[in-house]
């Protein structure tokens, strides 16, 4: 009782040092400020008024063009301006600052007007301005590019003699749909996969009809539910090699989707369950299938994703890599295709700049004047 004692004490002292910031993680909140450049063209602040910016936990400013500042570790600026005129019209975005080993830098880029991506790019880049004052910008851009999905371009930049250090990086960045669009593609994927699977149900009906006890109304669904899950005596190809099959499809679906192993088990997990309930809908449910469907999907899914991986990472590129890629992971293969159809790209610019020099406070005095 002593010890259940201790422990209750503790436990409740600790939540009190909580609750008053003792043990509190302290977290540095960045500051940025926004000025739009080109009159008639705010798209920072409407951004601004929107919300879009409430996410990054920063605290914001809206500069007016008088204003000045001066930039700190911590501390970014984000501008905006427009250059060209008509079909040429372009977003210019600049994003000053500092980073946490104390290295000025600017990042810029440039998008169409009216590009369906400005909000995407913005958001990346910001997010790499905050990740660079929390470490350093190297290892921040690294993070970001080489270690993301999605990287079509990465160029270090040097100096112009040869003997001169890194100034910087471009690279090129794809951006593809948003997350509730993979979930419905996802969800449109594994509906029309299970309807094939009907049509060659139906195709092999004689076969399949030794296993129907259900009628296709109310009543039979309320039965198939209540008698549950059973184990089934189908033959061995049919129990297994077509529903493991079935559930690598469903699973390399889901991880051509952008979800993780995890998350594409429970996807592959749904799809199994779909068609036990409703493709087979009047069949009992199999226990085996259930079973086989998901482990088979993420075990085998898994292996043969990663070899396709591999294989368009050390094979020439042609018509042969091509080929093994898709039978190795199908879904990966049409479904980047899908992405590169409705995505978009963006190229980046990230310049060092040597402290000793003072060209950040110029180019802010030169915005803000």
């Amino acid at each position: 009782m002593n010890y259940i004692a201790r422990i209750f004490t503790l436990s409740i002292l600790s939540l009190t040092l909580c609750r008053t910031g003792s043990f509190a993680e302290e977290t540095s909140r960045h500051s940025i400020a926004l000025f739009d450049a080109t009159a008639g063209f705010s798209i920072l602040r409407d951004l601004r008024e929107e919300g879009f910016f409430n996410t990054l936990f920063a605290e914001l400013r809206y500069l007016s063009s008088h204003q000045e500042i001066s930039l700190a570790s911590g501390s970014m600026m984000l501008t905006s301006a427009l250059s060209g005129s008509g079909e040429t019209e372009r977003a210019n975005f600049a994003l000053l600052g500092i980073d946490g080993a104390h290295h000025p830098f600017r990042i810029t880029w440039q998008l169409k007007r009216n590009s369906g991506i400005s909000e995407d790019a913005l958001l990346r880049m910001l997010t790499l301005a905050i990740n660079a004052g929390n470490s350093s910008l190297s290892g921040a851009v690294f993070e970001e590019t080489v270690t993301q999905n999605g990287l079509l371009g990465f160029t270090p930049v040097f100096g112009e003699r040869e003997e001169d250090s890194l100034t910087g990086y471009t690279a090129t960045i794809e951006i593809g749909p948003s997350s509730r669009h993979y979930f419905w593609r996802t969800t449109t994927e594994m509906v029309v996969l299970n309807s094939f699977g009907l049509i060659n149900y139906f195709v092999n009906k004689d076969a399949n009809m030794v296993d129907w006890e259900y009628q296709p109304n109310w009543e039979g669904l309320k039965r198939k539910i209540t008698d549950g899950w059973c184990l089934d005596t189908n033959n061995f190809r049919t129990n297994s090699l077509y529903h493991i099959y079935a559930g690598i499809i469903y699973y390399q679906t889901a991880r051509s989707n952008n979800y993780g192993p995890l998350a594409s088990f429970i996807w592959c997990f749904a799809g199994s369950t779909f068609w036990e309930y409703i493709g087979e809908y009047r069949e009992q449910i199999s226990t085996n299938d259930q079973i086989f469907t998901p482990m088979g999907g993420v075990i085998f899914g898994e292996g043969l994703r990663q070899l396709g991986l591999y294989a368009e990472r050390n094979m020439r590129p042609g018509i042969i890599r091509g080929m093994v890629c898709f039978i190795l992971d199908p879904m990966r293969i049409i479904n980047r295709q899908l992405d590169r159809w409705i995505g978009d790209e963006f190229t980046f610019n990230v310049n060092f700049i040597n402290p000793a020099h003072t060209i950040i406070n110029e180019a802010v005095m030169e915005r803000t004047r």
